[in-house]
């Protein structure tokens, strides 16, 4: 073969930088946590102006407001806030980056899928079995309809379709390491 896949970036390969568990898992915590707080400091604030008249005139006609805005179809000034609140918090922050991380994966392995035609590859599998799977004869199938490119937009797809690119990786890896020939094609019943 070409040796095509010894280069490739196995950073996007694992998809390397995404959040593992136990940082969603405090994002999450901390995030409830600032959501409690910032109720709290309403509800305080709330009972500590109770007496004022004029804040609830001035409550009234915010809600009066955002209520008109909503009827007029557009967010209200609340749904501002929350949106605010999430992008900034630690959950939001982590969402986004592991967004980010998944969306520059799919971009590189789409581009590699759309120079490559996967099913040469299967002689490869007598190196390495683990070509031969049914994820990734599934994304060999794929790719023959022409459907890669709506079908990776599930993560756990573009997860297999970024597998059997490694899985192939690794073999010419082996081969070029260790000047091996390619294996011969394969014949499937």
């Amino acid at each position: 073969m070409d040796y095509k896949f010894i280069n490739v970036d196995i950073g996007t390969l694992t998809f390397a930088g995404l959040s593992v568990s136990i940082a969603r898992k405090i994002a999450a915590i901390a995030t409830i946590a600032i959501w409690v707080g910032v109720a709290v400091v309403f509800v305080m604030a709330g009972h500590k102006l109770d007496s004022d008249t004029w804040v609830e005139t001035l409550a009234l006609a915010m809600l009066v407001l955002s209520l008109l805005q909503y009827i007029a179809g557009k967010e209200t000034i609340f749904s501002y806030v929350a949106e605010w609140l999430t992008r900034v918090t630690p959950l939001g922050v982590l969402y986004r980056h592991d967004k980010l991380i998944i969306d520059q994966a799919r971009q590189q392995l789409l581009d590699i899928a759309s120079h490559t035609e996967f099913e040469r590859y299967l002689p490869y599998q007598k190196i390495n079995p683990a070509i031969g799977t049914s994820e990734n004869m599934r994304v060999i199938v794929i790719q023959k309809r022409g459907k890669l490119n709506t079908w990776v937009k599930e993560t756990g797809n573009l997860k297999c379709l970024a597998d059997l690119i490694y899985q192939i990786h690794l073999v010419e890896k082996l081969l070029y390491k260790d000047g091996l020939k390619t294996p011969k094609r394969v014949n499937h019943r």
